[in-house]
C-alpha cells in the first residue's frame, strides 16, 4: 500500500507538532530549596511594607493543573499566628524599547490569575504551610510567564533558599507598589517596581503531584 506525497506531509506535520507539545508535570517550584535551612527563614517584610505584595518568578516546563501550593514559613514571635498568603499572576506585556529592554520594561504589569489562599502559623518552628486549591488550574508555558506573589507581616518568615550563600548568588524577586489592607489582599493588576525581593520557595503541585511529593503528615 503506497503513500501519497500530501498523505506524508499530514503524518509530519502531525508528529512536529506532537513532539512539540510540552510535557504534563506535576510539580513547579519557584527555585529548589537548597541551603542553609538555619539562616535562609528571612523577614522579607519590613515594618512599613505589613501586607505589601512582593512576587517571583515561577519555573514552569510543562503543563500543570495546580491542586496545591506549598512553602516553607516560619515567625520570629511566639504569639499571636501570623498570616501567610499566596496568589498566581501572568506577565501582562506592554511596550518596551527592545534596544534598551532592561530599563523601559521596567515597570511592568502582572495581571491576576488567582488567589493561591491564606494560612496562619505560630510559634518560631519552622513549619510546612500547604494551600488547598478547590477549583484545579491549569498552567501552561506557551501561554505566558508566571510569577508567585506573597505576602505576610514583619513577623513572618519565609524560606528563601540560597540566601546564606550570597545575595548575588540567589535568585531575585521584585517589590510592588501595592500595599493591602490585609494579608491575602491581592489586586487585579500588580505593577512591579525595579526593587529587588527575596524569592521564597514555593512548589505548586497537581492533584498526583499532592500524592507522589506532598507532606504525608498532612495528606495521610
Amino acid at each position: 500500500m503506497g503513500f501519497s506525497v500530501t498523505s506524508i506531509e499530514r503524518r509530519v506535520k502531525a508528529l512536529e507538532r506532537q513532539s512539540s507539545k510540552p510535557p504534563r508535570i506535576h510539580e513547579a517550584e519557584t527555585i529548589q530549596p537548597t541551603g542553609d535551612a538555619s539562616n535562609d527563614f528571612i523577614l522579607t517584610h519590613s515594618g512599613t511594607e505589613n501586607f505589601a505584595v512582593f512576587v517571583a518568578p515561577l519555573r514552569l516546563r510543562g503543563v500543570i493543573q495546580v491542586r496545591q501550593a506549598a512553602a516553607a514559613v516560619n515567625t520570629d514571635v511566639g504569639s499571636p499566628a501570623i498570616p501567610f498568603s499566596l496568589a498566581l499572576y501572568k506577565y501582562s506585556p506592554g511596550p518596551f524599547d527592545p534596544s534598551d529592554a532592561l530599563s523601559k520594561s521596567t515597570p511592568y504589569n502582572l495581571r491576576l490569575v488567582a488567589k493561591l489562599g491564606t494560612g496562619l502559623t505560630q510559634g518560631t518552628v519552622a513549619t510546612r504551610l500547604n494551600l488547598e486549591i478547590t477549583r484545579e488550574i491549569t498552567l501552561h508555558p506557551n501561554r505566558g510567564e508566571y510569577f508567585i506573589a506573597y505576602q505576610t507581616t514583619e513577623n513572618g518568615k519565609w524560606l528563601c533558599p540560597g540566601y546564606s550563600l550570597g545575595s548575588y548568588a540567589s535568585r531575585r524577586g521584585r517589590k510592588t507598589s501595592f500595599l493591602g489592607g490585609f494579608v491575602g489582599d491581592f489586586p487585579d493588576t500588580l505593577t512591579v517596581a525595579p526593587i529587588t525581593a527575596h524569592v521564597p520557595w514555593v512548589a505548586l503541585r497537581s492533584t498526583l503531584g499532592v500524592r507522589l511529593y506532598g507532606d504525608v503528615t498532612t495528606h495521610d
